[in-house]
Order: structure tokens, then C-alpha cells, then sequence
């Protein structure tokens, strides 16, 4: 779809069929917080349009956030569209086990037409007379339910104790891996169960867009190293033997590898394999490409908060590389329902980054977003460091210098230096951290004073926004007298 919504000339494109379309569509986005140019898109041209045909616009998401404050402050139909938020579909003990019987029974219908040798409409009746305890809270997903289900017709329990949802993912990897072994074998991969492990992972962590970046990937992994003929046919058969066994699905256009699904069961399989390997991230990250690496931060940001293992792993692989893997981070953090693993990993690394990965990641921040305050002043302040590392200091007089009319001022580095603190004044102050948004603002007036004083045309409106500034939060702290000597200077500029 990403494809196909590309403006065409011959305007056969998507976007120029929905401009003149005269039938009713429904259009629908999944993990649409990852599609926001697509979205946006989209958005623009049904606000264009001239046909007022009915087309409904469908977004998908985990959650709301930054991205859906960034739509709707650009576009009007986002800002009058409706938001509805989806509870748990079962979150009583009743309504979980007849959602457990439900599943069970259409498993059963299905394993039947893949497998008639075994008797599965006996292995159900079993499976009703020993529905197991569904009471955890992580039952309440109805992907944890469904797992159980599936679990209970292929284990036949002997008891109702179908075990914790940790126990019954673990218990459906334990299916996967024999099924992983039998379909290698088959494939001429003799490889032991670890090495086969480490290429799912490579698949299910970073993905891959055709058999070369695929091939790629699998030549960082410990177990497939190499450059003789033998490893390099190995690897091409392993790649092949991957996109088979998790082929993408039809909303991974332009994917080679789709890797385990659902996102539950291969987020669970990433924390039990990584956290036992801790180097495997980095062998695989090494090298990959920005598509690799984008996918590779999002399913560790999505695992962590249920899987806390995973803790280091972000911030480790930001400082391994901060300059590359941060900025993708940051957009990583944006998109996220939940942004706060990247975000924390982003905190970690921010004063090791330098002044140019600082600027363009500041300039991707949404204009609005109260969840990102605190990241974003923490990179604005590591931008103001960064300015300031790049201003000589004055050096000391040594004997008195003949009197000048007019000195002027270096402004390569200080007019920079003035914004950046004028920012991060902001910042900090819709942190209501005040005493440090005065100490920002205060440095941002001084420095333009000085420039103002140097080049009026130039920078005696950067001034006048600092003075404002300024006034505004003195009143804001009560400091009302100041605040008035402040705009009396305002207004005799």
C-alpha cells in the first residue's frame, strides 16, 4: 500500500484514484502510529478532494500519542475525527472460558484439514473437560487465551492446570522448535538447535528485504560465519529456509523474512533467546541496514515493559553506535504507544552525542507532545553544551588595550548558542522547572543584547522574543516588578 499510494503522473495511482473516486470506500491502516507519512497522505488527499463521495478512514493503532497530535494539529479531518479506545474484548473468568472453548474448537476444525491423522475432534472433547485456570491478568489478552487454547489441544494436559501465559508461550515454542529442526533437516541445514535459534532470531529481530540483505544478516551471526563456498551456500539455503518458514505477511510489502508471529509469542522468543545471548543484538545490528535497525529498536522497545530482561539491551546498542542508531531511536520513541524504553535509552546516550545528530534529532520532535518533555529537554540541553564547547572563551587581558568605539561580535557560534537556550527555556518550562528555565532565558537575553547591540538589523527581533519570554515568566513567578522593567526595555526597542 505504502507503494501504491506514491503520487503517479498518469495519476493511476492510489492517491489519484481517491481524488476522483465516485463510489463509497473504506480505507483501513493497521499500526498505523508506523505509517504517519502514509497517513498523512492520505489525510491531505481526502481534504482536497473535489467529489464528496463517502470514503471512511480507518486507523489502527496500539495507542494514541505523539503521532496522532501531530495529525490532527495538520489536518482538519483528523482533528474532527472520533477516537474510540478498545478495553479487553474478555476480562471476566466466564467470558475467558468461553472464549478459550471457542478457540479451541475452531483450532480443532482447522489441525484437522493440516493433520487428518490425528483424531482432533477427540482431543476437543478432552480439552472441555479440563478447561484450565484462566484467571492471570495476562490472560486478559485475547491472544493469551487463544495461545491457551492451542497449547491444551496440542499438549492433551492430563490436568486443568494449563500453566501461567509465560508457561503456555514458552510450551508453543517448544512445537515451533521441533518443527524448526524437522523443516532444516529436510532443507540439507545441519545446524544444532542453538544455531537454528540464532537465525530465527536474526529473521524475527531485524527482518530483511531480499535474499542479499538476508544472506547478509545470517553472515553476522556467530554460527554461520565464514567466507568459503560451503558457509556461503549455507547461508543462501538458511535464508530461503527462513522466508519459507515465516514468509512476511500481506502488510509486509517489500519484506523477504516475516519472522515468528504473533507479535506476543516472538517478542517472548527474543526475551528467552537474547537474554541468554547478550552479544547476538550487536552482531546483528553491525552492518544492518536503517530498515533493519528501525525494526530491530521497535519489537525490543514493544518487548521490554512486559519482558524487563531486555532492560539493557536499548541502551547498550545506542552507545555501541550513537550517532546512526539514536536518531532511529528517537523516531522509534515517537511512533511507540508506549515510548518510555527508547526514550530512557535515549537519556542514557544524549551527552555522548554530537552537535549535528543533536540538532536534526531535535528537529524531528513533534511541535506538541507533553510525553516527550523531559526527553526533549534533555537533548536541548546537551545541544546548548555542545554550542558552548564550540565558543572560544574571552582570554584574560594581560594590559590595558587602547579604547575602540565599537568591537565587533563573532556571531558564528552565539546566535546559535542564544536559540538554543531560548529552547530549552521552553522546555524546561513546560516542565515547571522554573528556576532553570530563568537561568536559560536570562543567558539567551544577555547573548542577544549583545548581538542586538552589534547588528540591530540582524538580531534585534530575536531579542524582543527573549525580553517577552523572559517578562512572561518573571509574572509567572510573581516577580511582577521585574517583569515590567523588562517590557518597558521590550517596547523602547
Amino acid at each position: 500500500m505504502a507503494r501504491r499510494v506514491s503520487p503517479r503522473p498518469d495519476g493511476a495511482g492510489l492517491v489519484g484514484r481517491l481524488a476522483g473516486q465516485t463510489r463509497p470506500v473504506l480505507l483501513v491502516v493497521d499500526y498505523a502510529e508506523t505509517h504517519t507519512a502514509l497517513t498523512s497522505t492520505l489525510l491531505t488527499t481526502l481534504e482536497e478532494r473535489a467529489t464528496r463521495t463517502p470514503i471512511r478512514l480507518l486507523l489502527v493503532a496500539r495507542g494514541g500519542g505523539d503521532w496522532w497530535e501531530e495529525l490532527t494539529g495538520r489536518h482538519p479531518l483528523a482533528e474532527n475525527g472520533q477516537t474510540v479506545t478498545l478495553p479487553p474484548v474478555e476480562d471476566s473468568g466466564p467470558d475467558r472460558t468461553a472464549l478459550f472453548t471457542d478457540a479451541a474448537s475452531t483450532f480443532a476444525r482447522r489441525l484437522a484439514d493440516l493433520d487428518p491423522a490425528v483424531d482432533w475432534a477427540d482431543r476437543f472433547r478432552k480439552v472441555q473437560t479440563g478447561i484450565p485456570d484462566l484467571s492471570d491478568p495476562g490472560f486478559g489478552l485475547v491472544l493469551a487465551v487463544h495461545m491457551a487454547a492451542l497449547t491444551a489441544l496440542l499438549d492433551q494436559p492430563t490436568s486443568g492446570d494449563g500453566g501461567s501465559p509465560e508457561q503456555v508461550a514458552d510450551r508453543l515454542l517448544q512445537h515451533e522448535k521441533r518443527y524448526w529442526t524437522d523443516t532444516a533437516r529436510t532443507r540439507g541445514i545441519d545446524r544444532s538447535a542453538g544455531s537454528l535459534e540464532q537465525a530465527i532470531a536474526a529473521a524475527t529481530l531485524c527482518g530483511a528485504t531480499n535474499p542479499d540483505e538476508a544472506a547478509a544478516a545470517l553472515a553476522r551471526l556467530p554460527a554461520l560465519t565464514g567466507t568459503d563456498g560451503t558457509t556461503h551456500d549455507l547461508r543462501n539455503r538458511t535464508a530461503h529456509w527462513l522466508a519459507g518458514l515465516y514468509p512476511p505477511a500481506p502488510d509486509q510489502t517489500g519484506q523477504f523474512w516475516g519472522g515468528i508471529s504473533p507479535d506476543r509469542l516472538a517478542e517472548h522468543f527474543l526475551a528467552r533467546h537474547l537474554t541468554g545471548n547478550p552479544d547476538l543484538t550487536e552482531h546483528l545490528l553491525a552492518g544492518a541496514s536503517t530498515g533493519q535497525t528501525y525494526q530491530a529498536l521497535t519489537v525490543l522497545n514493544r518487548a521490554t515493559p512486559t519482558h524487563p530482561d531486555l532492560d539493557p539491551l536499548l541502551p547498550a546498542l545506542l552507545a555501541t553506535d550513537p550517532a546512526t542508531r539514536a536518531p532511529i531511536a528517537l523516531r522509534v520513541a515517537i511512533e511507540a504507544a508506549d515510548h518510555r524504553p527508547a526514550a530512557d535509552a535515549l537519556t542514557t546516550v544524549t551527552p555522548h552525542l554530537d552537535r549535528p545528530t543533536l540538532t536534526s534529532m531535535i528537529d524531528s520532535l513533534p511541535e506538541y507532545s507533553l510525553r516527550l518533555l523531559d526527553l526533549a529537554a534533555t537533548l536541548q540541553h546537551a545541544h546548548t553544551l555542545r554550542i558552548r564547547d564550540h565558543i572560544p572563551p574571552h582570554p584574560p587581558r594581560r594590559w590595558p588595550l587602547p579604547r575602540r568605539r565599537h568591537t565587533p561580535v563573532d556571531t558564528t557560534h552565539l546566535a546559535d548558542l542564544a536559540a538554543s537556550l531560548n529552547n530549552q527555556s521552553v522546555r524546561l518550562g513546560g516542565l515547571g522547572r522554573r528556576e532553570e528555565t530563568l537561568t536559560a532565558i536570562n543567558d539567551a537575553v544577555t547573548i542577544h543584547r549583545r548581538l542586538a547591540a552589534d547588528r540591530p538589523d540582524a538580531f534585534l527581533p530575536d531579542l524582543i522574543r527573549s525580553l517577552n519570554n523572559l517578562a512572561d515568566l518573571l509574572r509567572a513567578i510573581g516577580r511582577h516588578a521585574e517583569a515590567q522593567t523588562i517590557d518597558d526595555e521590550r517596547n523602547a526597542l
